[in-house]
């Protein structure tokens, strides 16, 4: 069985192609326009004996952040395709690696479940013309669109360069662990049977999404309206139901997405329709529109590629406000 995937991503500020090898030898074809990431990204396809091509194209004359970020969220999609449908994989995996006076642990779970934490912190703000404030956002990125959990712990470490090559060689060897097939596991290594839905279609965001109408008999006029004449829309990330946005809709943006499936607007700042994905790459397809009791309210359930929010973050809820005293 082959365990290749490729994945394009194209947007207003990147243009990126990715291709992983989960069975291959450590062989890498790595340029990403900045030169430290190309070296952790080597780092990476040899210690996981990954085989590993990156292609950027980025808008450096603005900085490295959306070349960094997008990288991951690509190179996370790869995994996920790669991956398929996890029968049989070992699907933990952990690694405690030193590299002189640092000493790094990363642990993956492939659930199907995004989730990151880290407790990395650099004292200084570049290593060779990388900004050390990326390593979070590329594995946050990468965690949440490979739909995994994934946990760092520096245990020791003073050198930023030691600390963030040893992150990338310990995420290396956790994965590598934990895509490993283990003859004992017949199906998946879970008791509900299922480890998340496996990519199997081609992902090329540089295609124009292929329509795929949404079967509805409702109509724009069964809702009650407020006086601008919008309906407020709840988005849930279908798997976790985790919520990730609130935004509106008017008619059009409504008729839109029901012709096309895919998560369509409208903006009440600018007055104009907005489809998620248009600018940003993060993409939106729908899996289930509820209406409320009340029908003046919707609940899009959603399979999202890429960040919800603006900051990079997969939902735009994540400020804490307020919570029970236990």
């Amino acid at each position: 069985m082959s365990r290749i995937a490729t994945v394009h991503r194209k947007t207003g500020e990147t243009n990126i192609s990715v291709t992983i090898n989960l069975d291959g030898s450590g062989k890498a074809d790595i340029a990403t326009g900045i030169g430290f990431l190309d070296h952790m990204l080597n780092a990476f396809a040899r210690h996981g004996f990954f085989d590993l091509s990156v292609k950027v194209k980025g808008d450096y004359e603005v900085d490295g952040h959306h070349s960094v970020e997008d990288t991951g969220i690509v190179i996370g999609q790869a995994i996920a395709k790669a991956v398929g449908d996890k029968k049989g994989i070992k699907r933990y995996g952990s690694c405690t690696l030193p590299m002189d006076e640092t000493l790094s642990m990363c642990a993956v779970d492939l659930c199907g479940r995004p989730y990151f934490v880290s407790d990395a912190c650099f004292t200084a703000p570049m290593v060779g013309d990388f900004d050390t404030q990326l390593v979070e956002e590329f594995f946050y990125a990468l965690s949440y669109s490979a739909m995994i959990n994934l946990h760092f712990k520096l245990f020791s470490g003073q050198n930023d360069h030691h600390k963030i090559e040893a992150m990338f060689k310990s995420f290396a060897k956790a994965m590598d662990e934990a895509t490993q097939f283990d003859t004992r596991i017949t199906e998946v290594l879970s008791t509900k049977g299922s480890l998340g839905e496996s990519i199997d279609s081609e992902i090329d965001c540089n295609e124009e999404y292929s329509k795929k109408p949404l079967k509805t008999d409702y109509k724009w006029s069964d809702f009650k309206l407020g006086p601008d004449n919008l309906v407020p829309v709840v988005v849930q990330d279908y798997l976790s139901n985790q919520v990730l946005m609130v935004a509106y809709m008017n008619e059009e943006a409504f008729n839109t997405t029901i012709a096309t499936g895919k998560m369509t607007y409208y903006s009440r700042s600018r007055k104009e329709l907005w489809i998620k994905g248009n600018t940003s790459g993060h993409f939106q397809y729908v899996q289930d529109l509820v209406a409320d009791c009340d029908k003046d309210t919707i609940l899009a359930k959603v399979k999202q590629i890429g960040a919800a929010c603006h900051t990079g973050s997969y939902s735009c809820f994540f400020n804490s406000i307020a919570k029970i005293d236990l």
